[in-house]
Formats: C-alpha cells, sequence, structure tokens
C-alpha cells in the first residue's frame, strides 16, 4: 500500500502542532522514532530490532511517498502502540488506514 503525507506534522486537539525536541512532530518522524526505541521491559530480538531498523530506513529516505506491505504497517503500528500517548497513536494509526 502506498502511503503519502510522510511529512504532515501531527497536531493536538486543538490543531496545534506537535512538537519534539524544538521542531514538528511528522508522521516520518513519530514512525521512525518508535522503530528505533526499544519497549520498556521488553527485550526484542536482533532480528526483530533489524527489522525495525530497515523499516525505520525505508520511512526516512523516502521522497513522498512509500510503499508498504500488511505486515509493514503492522510492525509500525505495533512500535507506535507501545511507545506514544494515544494522541499520537491514533493520528499514526488512522493515517495507515487511510482515515
Amino acid at each position: 500500500m502506498k502511503i503519502t503525507g510522510l511529512d504532515r506534522a501531527l497536531v493536538d486537539l486543538r490543531g496545534r502542532e506537535l512538537i519534539a525536541e524544538g521542531e514538528p512532530l511528522t508522521f516520518r518522524g513519530a514512525v521512525a522514532g518508535a522503530l528505533l526505541s526499544q519497549p520498556s521491559g521488553e527485550n526484542l530480538s536482533g532480528q526483530k530490532k533489524y527489522r525495525r531498523y530497515r523499516l525505520a530506513r525505508l520511512v526516512m529516505d523516502a521522497q513522498g511517498e512509500v510503499e508498504l506491505t500488511a505486515e509493514d504497517v503492522a510492525e509500525i503500528k505495533q512500535a507506535v502502540g507501545e511507545v506514544y500517548l494515544p494522541l499520537v497513536v491514533g493520528q499514526v494509526w488512522d493515517w495507515l488506514e487511510g482515515a
């Protein structure tokens, strides 16, 4: 599936951009950040860490849009769900589902 809008900023419930490290938090940044994070209390296998790294590179290197498999989308949803609060999870998941 093709995903576009990678550099669209995430917003709060009033429509103001979310800021992370002094810059707007984008879908691209949220996804890559989640994929490259270690969930607390979990020990991911080396294989899973490498898969997440490769997926983060794919998203970061994409120019305007990225082609993702259903497995990629599931991995991104899992990673984002493990790392972020509902405000970010909801927006990223809606984006991945085309809402």
